[in-house]
């Protein structure tokens, strides 16, 4: 077993098999709501938004390095967020109930250079949100990240509507160890689950191909509800095509999206 998983806790001894299987059990008679909705895009055949990310799931961009994936990590927590121009990026609509906080988490920069992701934020929204909350954990070991993390949704809980992780790989210390790997994806569902808020986060694919990186990667894409992919336009710098690769029900269209001389990311016709 890896040292990994000891350092973070993965002792069962306490659970209750008994007490939780009628929790667990699901009445075929009840009449179960869906799952609310984060953020949308348009509308589904029904007529009805065209989910993007649920509350209570998991999700990732993914696409090779320098393909801007954080602009639309940006993008995406600034629409959440609400936006005062909505020209940028049309049809995509915030779901965001009032008083949600949202967690915007950076694992790979400095703080000089994650201080101007999380700024993009409140650019691209036209406003600094009290609730918006960032934190930068270049300098933390992987152990340390997730206890980090865990004191956060500890702290905050139910109170969380958006959470991002920019990236996932840096909460574990190799992204081939299958043991890691799996426990990681097991922490995305149950924190999503039993506190209701979506979290998104960043992983790169493999240099050579379209599948996200080692186990890591495998396991991420089997329980994601939603995964984006990010691809670099072959000629204009500036430009990056975005494809909803996977999606648990109606998937959409792809769309390109473009930096624009302000820095900031916006839908592009293509």
């Amino acid at each position: 077993m890896s040292n990994y998983l000891d350092l973070i806790g993965n002792d069962n001894s306490s659970f209750d098999a008994k007490s939780t299987l009628n929790k667990a059990e699901i009445d075929l008679k009840a009449s179960l709501q869906p799952q609310p909705i984060a953020i949308s895009c348009g509308v589904n055949w029904n007529k009805e938004p065209l989910c993007i990310f649920g509350v209570g799931d998991y999700s990732a961009i993914t696409g090779v390095g320098k393909s801007k994936k954080s602009f639309l990590k940006s993008a995406l927590m600034s629409v959440y967020q609400g936006q005062k121009d909505d020209t940028m990026w049309p049809g995509w609509r915030s779901h965001r109930e009032e008083g949600k906080m949202i967690i915007d988490i950076d694992t790979e920069q400095s703080d000089y250079h994650a201080q101007r992701a999380f700024r993009r934020v409140a650019k691209l929204s036209g406003f600094v949100d009290p609730l918006y909350k960032a934190y930068a954990l270049r300098k933390y070991q992987p152990v340390e990240r997730m206890q980090i993390i865990e004191e956060i949704i500890e702290r905050y809980g139910s109170k969380i509507g958006l959470m991002c992780i920019d990236g996932y790989a840096d909460l574990i210390t190799d992204t081939n160890d299958a043991d890691q790997s799996a426990n990681l994806v097991q922490k995305l569902m149950t924190w999503t689950d039993e506190h209701k808020f979506h979290i998104t986060g960043i992983l790169h694919t493999n240099p050579s191909g379209d599948k996200m990186r080692g186990h890591l990667g495998s396991d991420v894409s089997r329980k994601a509800s939603t995964v984006l992919k990010v691809t670099a336009h072959e000629t204009d710098r500036r430009r990056s095509k975005v494809e909803h690769v996977l999606a648990r029900d109606e998937a959409l269209d792809h769309f390109e999206i473009e930096i624009n001389n302000n820095g900031l990311p916006m839908v592009v016709p293509f």
